[in-house]
């Protein structure tokens, strides 16, 4: 397997989503459609149709509005734990 269709070896990095899968589930939910990511992706439709499939599996969703609100929520997630690992490491630092 390549990297780009195997899942990081950290289940945090990508919550089980392939980085293809990750990749065009971003691109969908930042409104593009089957075709618009297909193109720029330069991919089939069908291909992408595929891994919007799998992505709805994991992130057990079943519309295209739910899995862009689930990458809203990971993303803010990310966010918050990014910003409380910071204030650790400046708490700590000055002890």
């Amino acid at each position: 397997m390549n990297g780009r269709d195997s899942a990081p070896n950290d289940p945090q990095h990508n919550l089980g989503l392939t980085d293809r899968e990750w990749e065009i589930v971003e691109l969908a939910a930042s409104g593009l459609n089957d075709s618009q990511i297909a193109e720029r992706l330069s991919i089939s439709k069908a291909t992408v149709h595929n891994h919007l499939m799998h992505a709805y599996s994991k992130a057990g969703v079943s519309r295209r509005l739910d899995l862009a609100l689930w990458v809203q929520k990971v993303i803010s997630q990310r966010s918050h734990h990014v910003n409380i690992l910071r204030l650790l490491s400046v708490t700590f630092s000055l002890v």
